[in-house]
């Protein structure tokens, strides 16, 4: 090709990614930045890219980030596997082995690049391990994901679609399949070139695996020294250090929040409790003396308490590790209400986490397994998307995806209930992507948000949306219908009940008197169950009695 020929095709290129940037299309305003940047096909222009990056950044921020599909081939279990996702949750449900985990960890390996690309241009890829080929393949190991920006305000518009294969090839594969990670790593690059400009927003990805309980991790751990410089703008990327790796530990989350509450509590405003009280003496000497009886020095001395406090209080305010404090505790208090706040107790000479729930100061191991739960979550949620994202008025409100195993870990019932709906109004912007086993959680979900793996009589599994609704749907028909097990056991005792109810049929009355009396002897005679029977009893006798009358 001659210099002129290749001329006209970088201008025609140039031309076409301008034209697309005008569109807002975020990729061509990318790659206009890198070659303005870096005198890539163009003449080097730093103004220009400046002028790029302030429209890169117009169109990303306040925009939110989801996966929209998983594609597998021959990874683990699955020979092929697909799903779509929605852009605020979606819930897995099937038996043990159809591969629940296994779509977590597929996507965790997925997003670990974009993530590392916040840090560097020049990341490693992510790439799976031999573990993770399925036995007796004689290609290779694919996992795909698309994902997608998109408006919080209209969910129908997606601002750009970003797609990444992550390929390991089988030592019985013949020929050679690379992966296409382009995609992701321009999307890293996004929010490493937003930094820049404007360094509150990072989006935040996040696994929570069912060790998340006992689990010890030294993520936290090791970096922790790191994370309390100075320099809190500088570390904030360490927070992401595992965070896809499952490894996340309550006890890490606890003593991070030791340190962090250390902080907030620094020398610098130990006087502002001795200053409060010492404004609320002044005020009640003020209050108890007539108005035309109070001595102008002591109202000077006041007025100049009153000013002091203030100005204190802002600069607490303002305290970076007090702000983070205070996001901790609200995001808490919002997924766990009946918690009144969190402190450490220092009054022993050894810093003890407790927590005040109805008044009463408990220890984090005095608590219910999923009080210890739910808190720990809320907790390690809101420190690292805070940290993430140190100067943002509202941290809670960043976009990012979270996946969690076994949502309904150690959780009652009634909290099973409420937990989803929990998170999401605390972490609005969040695309949660969860597993369960719970009926519970299903009922407060949308039938649109959930996917049940099912085993095709090929051994394939496949991801279905349930025809049948979910959300506000009683329990025992969600089991019945999704998850495809009896609402009632197969024990002897309900066999019993089924008994009874084909006696009746038959009119069998001994047979049915006899059954009823075994009924309430295990049940108990004001039993649900009972009244139910004698229900059906009663209906039994009067159409008996109808059709002995008509005769």
């Amino acid at each position: 090709m001659t210099d002129k020929n290749e001329s006209k095709l970088r201008y025609a290129t140039i031309k076409g990614l301008e034209n697309r940037a005008k569109k807002g299309d975020i990729k061509a305003i990318t790659q206009l930045y890198e070659r303005y940047y870096d005198g890539y096909g163009v003449e080097k222009k730093l103004d220009k890219a400046e002028s790029y990056l302030v429209d890169l950044s117009r169109e990303v921020k306040n925009k939110k980030l989801f996966i929209k599909e998983l594609v597998l081939k021959d990874f683990r279990s699955f020979s092929s596997f697909k799903s779509t996702f929605h852009s605020e949750l979606t819930i897995f449900v099937g038996g043990n082995g159809t591969g629940k985990t296994a779509v977590l960890e597929s996507l965790c390996l997925a997003l670990k690049f974009p993530s590392r690309c916040y840090v560097s241009k020049k990341a490693n890829t992510s790439t799976p391990e031999g573990s993770d080929i399925k036995n007796g393949s004689k290609e290779y190991c694919d996992i795909s994901v698309g994902m997608a920006i998109h408006d919080f305000k209209d969910n129908s518009k997606n601002d750009g679609t970003f797609q990444s294969s992550f390929v390991a090839n089988s030592e019985l594969f013949l020929g050679r399949k690379s992966g296409k990670h382009e995609d992701f790593k321009l999307l890293g690059n996004i929010y490493r070139y937003i930094s820049k400009q404007d360094e509150t927003f990072f989006p935040f990805f996040y696994y929570y695996s069912v060790k998340r309980i006992s689990t010890a991790s030294k993520s936290l751990s090791q970096i922790e020294n790191e994370m309390f410089k100075d320099k809190i703008n500088s570390e904030r990327l360490s927070i992401l250090k595992g965070n896809l790796d499952g490894s996340t530990n309550i006890s890490n989350t606890l003593q991070f929040f030791m340190q962090l509450d250390s902080r907030a509590r620094s020398n610098e405003f130990d006087n502002i409790d001795s200053l409060e009280k010492e404004v609320e003496d002044f005020e009640k000497i003020v209050s108890s003396l007539d108005e035309d009886k109070i001595p102008e020095s002591l109202s000077q001395t006041l007025l100049s308490k009153r000013k002091a406090l203030e100005i204190l209080q802002q600069e607490k305010q303002e305290n970076f590790w007090h702000s983070l404090r205070t996001v901790v505790i609200e995001a808490v208090k919002s997924i766990v209400p009946e918690v009144e706040g969190l402190f450490i107790d220092r009054t022993s000479g050894e810093p003890v986490f407790k927590v005040r729930i109805d008044g009463e100061e408990l220890e984090f191991d005095q608590l219910s397994a999923g009080f210890q739960v739910m808190t720990g979550l809320a907790m390690d949620i809101a420190l690292r998307m805070a940290w993430l994202n140190p100067s943002i008025k509202k941290p809670l409100e960043v976009t990012g995806v979270i996946l969690i195993d076994e949502i309904e870990l150690h959780l009652h019932p009634e909290w099973q209930q409420r937990v989803i709906l929990d998170l999401h109004k605390t972490f609005p912007n969040i695309q949660f992507i969860v597993t369960t086993h719970s009926p519970q959680v299903l009922s407060t979900v949308d039938k649109k948000c959930i996917r049940k793996l099912v085993i095709g009589q090929d051994g394939l599994v496949s991801a279905e949306t349930p025809y049948f609704q979910t959300r506000g749907v009683g329990s025992m028909d969600i089991l019945n219908r999704i998850m495809d097990a009896p609402s009632v056991p197969d024990v002897p005792e309900h066999k019993l009940v089924l008994d009874f109810g084909r006696a009746l049929s038959k009119g069998d009355e001994c047979e049915s008197k006899s059954l009823l009396s075994e009924i309430i002897e295990h049940f108990g005679a004001q039993h649900p169950v009972v009244a139910d029977c004698e229900s059906q009893k009663r209906i039994a006798e009067i159409k008996r009695r109808r059709k002995d009358s008509s005769a």
